[in-house]
């Protein structure tokens, strides 16, 4: 505080020295009115400047003899007492000119007698002052008729305060520094640790709310106490929380979407990408256990490709495996499946497994069909030079399988096990003889929601007893021959040569048609059962 803003011009100056002439030999002496209201608002006692007297409040105590009292040196928050309400006072406010009547004055006498007294003046609109409980303080009864400056307490009653405040010997011990940093630093952990928390867990908001309720709360925890809370921070300590939580949560985000796309990047060369994201939001679904799923399976092979491999030098093989692996992977990956495995050329894949979709099954039969494609466009691509190779085939069925992972803790394999692999591999194989390229399941044909399968009648696959009926995709079979080749098979079993006569006729329709000459031979050497044992 700047003493010389307080200085008196020349005409104050020459009437206070001719007052206190006029007081010599009397105990009045001078002191100092001066509030520091550096922010605009009375908040703590001015300090004591050199060529000023003592503030009015010292002063008096002193010349009560209790000089002791006075809390010499104190410069922390003046303790302001909140009025009951709007028609108490907090102090005795009596008019001047009541002591004008001796009668009166003298049954005053009581009121005023071993107390300090100031005399002062409380003029509307003259001498008001901003205080920290302004704003708490009941609306006066005239607030209607004046303005809000008439509500404000007098400097005359901010001095009473002063002295009331020296009289109970209240000087409000501020926290030490190395306190205020503690209380910051435990704060900034607080918002930090907060920040390394999961946001889903719902045990995380209980722990938010008590942080903000502390966060806001300590102030008035601390001022209860008795400590002077000027200078304790009213919004540092929140923005060093919110700053430390959303630094810590921005860090946290983003090594978590590193490893996000790591792992999206890890599952999406076996799983579709939304499946991939979805086990991601949902890691427990790849817990460590297997469960009884439906599911539709494929198995595709690459015939000659063992033999071609034996003429060629190792890197070679490896260049053209990997480039038809990959090649068939995303086949399975665009049409939402899941690799399983591989097996040295051939791929494993299924649907239903870990997320069911309805659609999967369409899913599957056109991967499937789609895997025999490329299958045919990689054989044309190989360089002639090369020894040639087969057809793709592929084996489809539906049936039910143990998927889950299975192996261990450090080491484990996302797959299905089940007699439905088995019967898909099988299915697979008896392309071979069967002179077709995809052979699907009746349980796989009629889940599949496609109407362009074609029986092939019933086969007893090679290592199993149960018959399988087969279905071929054949898109481009004409709807009439594929009614023709159903009735057929009804007729199997009441009248094979009326069955074989229909199929005959349709072979010489279709005279390129392998798999269905085929079938013709099948046919024809069946013995006393309908279906054809696979050797």
């Amino acid at each position: 505080m700047d003493a010389t803003r307080y200085d008196m011009v020349y005409d104050q100056q020459e009437f206070l020295d001719t007052f206190m002439a006029r007081l010599e030999g009397s105990r009045a002496a001078p002191a100092t009115i001066v509030l520091d209201s550096s922010d605009g608002v009375i908040r703590n006692w001015p300090a004591d400047l050199d060529g000023l007297p003592p503030t009015l409040g010292r002063a008096m105590l002193a010349a009560g003899g209790e000089a002791a009292r006075t809390m010499p040196g104190y410069e922390g928050a003046i303790r302001y007492r909140l009025q009951a309400s709007s028609d108490t006072d907090v102090f005795t406010s009596i008019p001047i000119d009541t002591f004008v009547n001796p009668a009166i004055a003298g049954a005053l006498r009581p009121v005023v007698e071993g107390r300090y007294v100031l005399v002062g003046g409380d003029i509307v609109g003259v001498d008001r002052k901003e205080t920290p409980l302004t704003s708490w303080m009941p609306a006066a009864a005239s607030e209607q008729e004046f303005d809000r400056n008439d509500d404000l307490p007098p400097g005359v009653e901010i001095h009473a305060t002063m002295i009331a405040q020296m009289l109970d010997g209240a000087a409000l011990p501020k926290p030490l520094p190395v306190t205020l940093w503690a209380l910051a630093l435990v704060v900034v952990g607080a918002g930090a640790l907060t920040g390394l928390a999961e946001l889903r867990n719902l045990a995380i908001y209980p722990l938010l709310g008590l942080q903000t309720a502390l966060l806001l709360g300590v102030p008035f925890l601390v001022h209860a106490q008795g400590v002077d809370t000027y200078g304790l921070p009213a919004a540092g300590w929140v923005l060093g929380w919110i700053v430390a939580f959303s630094a810590v949560t921005s860090a946290a985000r983003a090594a978590v979407a590193v490893q996000r796309r790591f792992a999206q990047g890890a599952l999406g060369k076996y799983l579709p990408k939304e499946m991939a994201q979805e086990i991601i939001e949902h890691p427990e679904r790849l817990a460590l256990h297997g469960e009884k799923k439906e599911i539709f399976v494929l198995f595709s092979d690459l015939e000659g490709f063992t033999g071609m491999s034996h003429a060629l030098d190792p890197e070679t093989v490896a260049r053209l495996l990997n480039r038809y692996l990959d090649t068939l992977s995303q086949v399975v990956l665009d049409h939402g499946g899941v690799i399983d495995k591989f097996v040295g050329d051939a791929v494993v894949a299924f649907w239903g497994a870990p997320i069911a979709r309805p659609d999967d099954g369409e899913r599957a039969a056109r991967a499937g069909y789609a895997i025999w494609q490329a299958g045919e466009a990689f054989r044309t691509s190989i360089d002639p030079a090369l020894p040639p190779i087969g057809k793709t085939r592929v084996g489809l069925h539906w049936g039910e399988a143990v998927v889950g992972n299975f192996g261990g803790e450090k080491r484990i394999q996302y797959t299905a096990l089940g007699d439905s692999m088995n019967t898909a591999a099988r299915l697979e194989a008896a392309n071979k003889a069967l002179d077709s390229s995809v052979m699907a399941s009746r349980e796989f044909a009629e889940r599949s929601g496609i109407d362009w399968w074609r029986p092939m009648g019933r086969v007893v696959l090679r290592g199993r007893r149960k018959p399988v009926e087969l279905f071929e995709p054949a898109p481009d079979f004409p709807d009439e021959d594929r009614a023709i080749l159903e009735e057929a098979m009804a007729l199997m079993e009441g009248n094979r040569p009326a069955a074989l006569d229909l199929i005959r006729r349709l072979s010489k329709k279709h005279p390129d048609d392998a798999a269905l000459a085929n079938l013709v031979e099948r046919t024809a050497h069946l013995s006393d059962s309908d279906s054809f044992a696979l050797s």
